[in-house]
């Protein structure tokens, strides 16, 4: 999808136009279940997020102020979706990781190397759990999804200061607890 395809279904699902909305739908469905995967858990709980933040982005169309930024805009809608769904779980959840995280080597791997990948991406998957859902957000984006500074920003909706801070700290939180996982040190 274009730039200029994309502003003209944000306009036509902005005048009622439910085809265009399909399109949208179509087009950023996937992204952003792997995104609210992420961030909540199972499949299960991600489609209910993403139903919930595509409800929330059809009625609130007339309120994105620039149409060619409708990937952020829904991100940020997932974003805080998965959040308010955080909550009102009450309790801690698994965050798994996606299948790039499960199998990156592929099947020319020796076994020695196997095993060492696998351990790292256990140690990796209990690190993000234990973190926090907000830095555990930063570091997905831009680690895991390859997001810009910029749009992180856009997507968070927060200043690049903040987005570049948090990250920092995200990523020193990180260091920490794979450090603490592997039994150098405590956190």
């Amino acid at each position: 999808m274009t730039e200029s395809e994309e502003r003209a279904w944000v306009e036509a699902a902005r005048r009622g136009d439910e085809s265009a909305f399909e399109q949208i739908f179509h087009r950023y469905q996937i992204p952003l279940f792997n995104m609210a995967q992420h961030l909540v858990g199972g499949p299960d709980e991600a489609e209910d997020v993403v139903q919930q933040a595509f409800i929330k982005a059809f009625r609130s169309l007339s309120t994105i102020r620039e149409p060619g930024s409708l990937g952020p805009w829904l991100r940020r809608i997932v974003y805080t979706t998965s959040l308010d769904f955080l909550r009102r779980r009450k309790r801690r959840a698994e965050y798994p990781l996606d299948e790039r995280l499960r199998h990156p080597g592929g099947a020319a791997m020796d076994p020695e190397r196997g095993t060492l990948v696998q351990e790292q991406q256990r140690m990796l998957q209990q690190a993000l759990q234990q973190m926090s859902p907000r830095y555990r957000t930063y570091i997905l984006l831009r680690e895991f999804d390859g997001l810009s500074y910029d749009e992180i920003a856009v997507t968070l909706g927060e200043p690049i200061t903040t987005v570049r801070v948090a990250l920092f700290r995200a990523r020193e939180q990180l260091r920490a607890l794979l450090r603490q996982i592997a039994g150098e040190e405590e956190v």
